[in-house]
């Protein structure tokens, strides 16, 4: 029995995992972003003044904090030799400036919003700050209207003018809860703070930021705006993390060509980073590497004082600043092409964690869509399997008990999962290849320090426009077969129709368990118990849990033969009883049509159990089977020689209503997933448990209730 510990639906009510097994490829380099709107400006401002006098000296340079192994006087664990890669529940925040969205209405590509929602689904981000959000009241109810049941979107105006500036973070209720969120307008259009809960008792603090990028000095002025709202409310939650677009760099390396922000603009930004305590945490991932968000798309051509072409600069302005305890817990960070339409920075991301978030693993694999599609894969699937279905035949009346018909039928499963999931690594879109490889060409010119900047910015920009126009594309198809969908399914009374009309909420994870008493069944009645977060660990007292309820009434002393007369009195107690004649028939072997049968029922979009086979293989299985005969027939020749799953699993289903199922095959091998009932969530006899059984199992046992 495999026990879970984060809570699902239960198994004929839940959607399978997403089709493709995993998360949809998205490149994983850091596709850089390039430079600020005023890095060009003449600004006539003393840039040696500081920033207010009532305030401490400020310092001459950014804040020096320890990179990479030490960060905020932690230093970060390095995992051993074999240990397992355990890492804690995390969510993906993300930052963009969408350069304006004006256009709030209808499924069309001006509507950039849609594209938002598509991205936030794609990439599975928790949590999206959005620069130049161009938003109102009026336009953000016209966007609850479209994506209330997955969104929830906070916002501040620009006054005066919602065309311009203005901020917005977005909260995907898929993976953040959104019933007790608290908002601050901090800086009208520029800074918003937002709080939701997170783990346990913990919340998530966001400052979302759009700084003002008409002047150094008016840059600089957000800055000591959002300290002077801490000053005024003490009482108002520290942001776990800060993101947005800063319209300012910290350091030289991060613009093309390196220069010197204003010093009062630095010096003011490090004073709020500083009483904030947050760090870079992209570049204290990556001290060394150079990378930008804004300027790799070509703009309008602009010239120099000598009349020749000047490059366009890029920078890395859009950036996430988190705590050191989320520095120490966060993974992937990530620069990349957003695949929106009209806009010319680039997304920012990363996953972040918490320490009172559980450890988890990588979850169950389910064998994604793409793969049963695949003509490699299910070549291969029918060669294994009649070469199974040979040795599955010659095994039955064989006294060898090395090899038995579930034995074969095990190994010819495990062969064709390996087979999958090779495959599934294979099968990456040519497009996302490309992308991938663009990245890393792109990446490799902008570290090389022997190359002119001029050189460095011309061709990262030819590049990037490649980048974006093939993300655009993919984005593009992806929106169109969403809608289409929506046209399809969207009216009709399906589990598509009823997903659209249902509230979105993150499922939840246990937390801790209360751990037992040393030897003790039950659980710790201590004055300090303790808890486990391990998501293993926490399966173990599950396990131990649910195989003592089990075992509660049984004593191992008791009386074999009076067990077995207790047991027949009880049974002979019972009125109605199969007549021989059904009794005949449910012994009766199992024929294809029956399988058939059930194959035709079954629903697709149910969660596999542990081996991760979706009722959607052995569905296309049967009809490349039925396709194959037919075409056979067609040509007069014999429909036999076909390859077929379902004696295969005729086979198998026959030797275990004789003999019973080998407990060595797993072929029982159930998933316990637990659901939170009542009271104490730290106890696990407050869960009521759920198993999730493998396809094949399940379509066995369908048999059997159909002839009942």
């Amino acid at each position: 029995m495999e026990f879970n510990t984060q809570q699902e639906d239960p198994p004929d009510e839940q959607d399978a995992p997403d089709s493709d097994g995993n998360n949809p490829e998205r490149s994983t380099s850091e596709t850089p972003r390039p430079s600020t709107p005023d890095e060009d400006s003449n600004e006539s401002d003393d840039p040696t003044s500081s920033s207010d006098s009532s305030d401490s000296p400020a310092p001459q340079r950014r804040a020096t904090i320890t990179r990479a192994k030490k960060v905020g006087g932690v230093r970060r664990p390095k995992r051993t030799a074999g240990e397992k890669r355990h890492s804690r529940a995390a969510i993906r925040v993300a930052a963009l400036n969408m350069n304006g969205g004006a256009v709030v209405e209808g499924d069309s590509a001006a509507n950039k919003w849609m594209h938002v929602n598509q991205m936030m689904r794609d990439d599975k981000i928790g949590v999206l700050v959005v620069g130049e959000a161009h938003l109102n009241e009026e336009r953000k109810d016209k966007l609850d209207k479209l994506f209330d049941k997955r969104l929830d979107i906070h916002f501040s105006e620009n006054v005066g003018a919602a065309n311009a500036k203005g901020v917005a973070i977005v909260l995907n209720k898929n993976y953040v809860k959104t019933d007790n969120v608290k908002s601050w307008n901090v800086v009208p259009g520029q800074a918003l703070l937002v709080q939701t809960e997170w783990h346990g008792d913990k919340s998530l603090t966001v400052l979302g930021v759009y700084a003002a990028n008409e002047s150094n000095k008016a840059n600089k002025r957000v800055w000591d705006k959002i300290r002077n709202f801490y000053k005024k409310n003490p009482t108002a939650p520290r942001p776990d993390f800060m993101a947005g677009d800063f319209n300012m760099v910290e350091e030289p390396i991060d613009r093309l060509p390196p220069r010197d922000e204003a010093l009062k603009v630095t010096n003011a930004f490090d004073k709020l980073k500083i009483e904030l305590q947050l760090y870079d945490g992209w570049r204290e991932t990556y001290p060394d590497r150079i990378n930008y968000t804004y300027g790799h798309k070509k703009r309008k051509e602009r010239l120099g004082k000598d009349g020749k072409p000047k490059p366009n600069p890029q920078s890395r302005i859009d950036r996430i600043y988190v705590t050191a305890e989320i520095l120490e817990n966060s993974r992937e960070w990530r620069i990349e092409d957003p695949g929106l339409v009209d806009t010319d920075h680039l997304l920012v991301s990363a996953e972040i964690s918490c320490e009172e978030a559980p450890a988890v693993g990588k979850g169950r694999w389910t064998i994604p869509e793409a793969i049963l599609k695949d003509e490699e894969f299910l070549s291969y699937v029918e060669v294994e399997g009649s070469a199974a279905l040979s040795r599955m035949n010659a095994t039955v009346g064989s006294t060898d008990k090395t090899e038995t018909v579930q034995t074969v039928f095990k190994e010819m499963k495990d062969n064709i999962i390996k087979k999958a999931k090779a495959r599934q690594k294979k099968l990456i879109p040519a497009a996302i290849q490309k992308i991938n490889l663009l990245a890393k060409e792109r990446e490799e010119i902008l570290n090389d320090t022997q190359r002119p900047d001029e050189d460095k910015v011309n061709e990262s920009g030819i590049l990037a426009e490649r980048i974006s126009r093939i993300r655009n594309g993919l984005h593009t198809k992806q929106r169109l077969r969403v809608s289409l969908n929506n046209k399809l399914e969207g009216e009709t009374m399906s589990k598509k129709w009823t997903q659209l009309g249902r509230q979105r909420k993150p499922r939840d994870l246990i937390r801790a368990l209360r751990k037992p008493r040393e030897g003790h069944d039950g659980l710790s009645d201590d004055d300090e118990p303790v808890y486990e977060k391990d998501s293993e660990k926490q399966a173990e007292i599950g396990r131990k849990y649910h195989d003592g309820v089990q075992d509660a009434d049984i004593n191992p002393d008791e009386d074999v033969d009076a067990r077995e007369s207790a047991i027949n009195e009880a049974l002979e107690s019972i009125i109605s009883k199969v007549s021989p004649e059904d009794k005949d028939e449910m012994g009766e072997d199992i024929t294809d049509e029956e399988i058939i049968e059930i194959l035709k029922v079954v629903s697709k979009g149910k969660a596999p159990g542990v081996n991760g086979l979706t009722y959607e293989f052995w569905k296309v299985l049967l009809n490349r089977e039925t396709q194959a005969k037919a075409a056979k027939i067609k040509r007069g020749e014999d429909p036999n020689e076909v390859f077929s799953m379902i004696a295969v699993l005729r086979v198998l289903y026959n030797n275990i209503l004789r003999h019973g199922a080998e407990a060595e095959t797993e072929f029982t091998l159930g998933w316990l997933c637990p659901i939170y009932k009542k009271n104490d969530k730290t106890d696990i006899a407050n869960y009521r448990p759920i198993t999730i059984l493998n396809t094949d199992y399940k379509l066995y046992t369908k048999v059997l209730t159909m002839r009942l």
